[in-house]
């Protein structure tokens, strides 16, 4: 939609074809650095030192000048499609409040945005992620600027011809349609999430993490076979958005197909954490999908947060940030999905399922889920002791997460990852057209989003919030862009 929105602007004949009946959804946390709703509220953010970062969680299996193009442009990027939304009633919350700027021993950098839509405005309330204010919106301007939406109608290959794509063959029902591109072809056709056969031959620690499935059946990959067969290439490295905020039954093990999960929205909270032994096996406060790599090494591929009656005062203690954040932000706006009353009402929910498990005692509570009494009871002996210290010599975790167990009830789950998306597609460059085997820009071929690769490896970097949709958005405009020689 984004790229649709450039092009028609730009007076491009423009044709967005969708194999859906309708456009997707859009992620309102839109991380960007330097928009003028930043610099308004004083945030200074180095775009050279986000690079560095993104490398570093990437082990340097990215190219550093395609994520600096994010960086230079994001902002930019952003103000432009504000602009075309304020005139509609949305507007733009910078989120400033980054704590002491570290979370465990990776920063934080306050390059979270969120788009309050109108009828967030009105109600006061955060907005329902059912609502789709924002891309409808800019899908009717895209449309008022002369841009074509062909719904159900399904990408089948790229025309190559003498070296150059110019064009594309898709399908709908009535049958095949050619499609002619003067300028280039974009490809934003997301990942191959849908793809559980992909997925287990590309990521089996993937595969077998996966507690609650959220990702877009319908992104099985498309995009990045036509690709490949026009002369690109495929990332090497792998990633995948995982959350850690699956939940199951007190029987339940991890793996795709889905088993029968539920969305545990506490989940990133930094509590102790045990495997199916009840031992701990990680700092509970590494980034959120951190636990997910560590436990995939163990049985089952889940693992057990514990906590006790005082857990909203924990909460505010950790003080996490982006979409796990709990206890309401200082900064003005609404800029997180969930606060304490939606929390306690899903919890609720989830006891009522039998997911959550509640006693009275440590010993219980492992019986109930499932873990060897003695060794729980022993972990969490061992943890309030750490606790009471203030340093933990065992796993490092930071003292200020570290709070001991004692209060009861105390609860607990069986949790795992919740899949949103891949994240390793097509190769491209800094402009984000696709490169073939020799490292050379495909003519008439560019990609933009989760069909591309090389921003990302190993993991999805959840504390660099909204990331990946501010990537996406950039990329997407920036080829635009590119491909009309501007």
């Amino acid at each position: 939609v984004i790229a649709a929105l450039a092009a028609a602007e730009a007076k491009a004949k423009t044709l967005v074809v969708e194999k859906s009946p309708t456009i997707g959804l859009m992620r309102e946390y839109l991380g960007v650095v330097g928009a003028r709703c930043q610099k308004e509220a004083g945030c200074t953010i180095d775009p050279l030192a986000v690079t560095k970062e993104l490398m570093r969680y990437a082990s340097y299996r990215a190219d550093q000048r395609l994520i600096k193009m994010w960086a230079d442009e994001s902002g930019e990027t952003l103000d432009w499609v504000m602009g075309h939304l304020e005139p509609k009633g949305f507007s733009l919350v910078a989120e400033t409040d980054v704590g002491d700027g570290y979370h465990d021993i990776y920063p934080v950098y306050p390059i979270q945005t969120f788009i309050q839509t109108p009828s967030m405005i009105a109600s006061g309330m955060p907005k329902d992620h059912e609502e789709n204010d924002s891309l409808e919106a800019l899908a009717e301007l895209a449309e008022e600027f002369g841009a074509e939406f062909r719904f159900n109608t399904a990408l089948v290959q790229c025309i190559v011809e003498e070296g150059r794509v110019t064009g594309a063959v898709a399908k709908s029902k009535e049958g095949h349609i050619r499609i002619n591109a003067s300028k280039g072809v974009l490809l934003a056709t997301g990942g191959y999430e849908g793809n559980h056969d992909l997925i287990a031959a590309l990521q089996p620690m993937t595969y077998g993490s996966i507690c609650l499935d959220n990702g877009y059946p319908q992104n099985i990959g498309e995009g990045i076979q036509a690709g490949i067969w026009a002369g690109g290439r495929k990332d090497a490295s792998t990633a995948y958005m995982l959350f850690d905020r699956g939940c199951l039954p007190p029987d339940g093990l991890a793996g795709l197909p889905a088993p029968e999960g539920d969305m545990f929205w506490m989940g990133s909270q930094p509590w102790l954490k045990v495997d199916l032994e009840g031992e701990r096996f990680c700092n509970e406060a590494a980034p959120y999908d951190f636990p997910i790599h560590a436990i995939s090494l163990s049985k089952g591929g889940i693992w057990c947060p514990i906590w006790d009656a005082n857990w909203q005062q924990n909460i505010t203690e950790f003080h996490t940030l982006g979409c796990s954040r709990i206890d309401k932000s200082p900064t003005e706006g609404m800029t997180q999905s969930f606060l304490f009353p939606m929390i306690e009402g899903m919890n609720g929910g989830l006891m009522e399922k039998g997911y959550i498990q509640q006693a009275d005692t440590v010993e219980e509570l492992a019986e109930k889920l499932g873990l060897p009494p003695a060794a729980l009871a022993a972990t969490v002996d061992r943890y309030n002791k750490l606790a009471e210290a203030g340093q933990d010599s065992d796993f490092g975790k930071p003292a200020k997460d570290l709070i001991a167990l004692k209060t009861p009830p105390f609860f607990g789950v069986r949790q795992g990852a919740q899949s949103l998306c891949s994240l390793d597609g097509l190769l491209i460059n800094a402009d984000c057209a696709v490169i073939d085997g020799q490292d050379k820009a495909i003519p008439g071929l560019w990609a933009a989003g989760n069909v591309s690769g090389g921003f990302f490896a190993n993991n999805y970097p959840e504390l660099l919030i909204g990331v990946a949709s501010g990537r996406t958005m950039t990329q997407a405009r920036h080829a635009v862009l590119n491909m009309l020689g501007k």
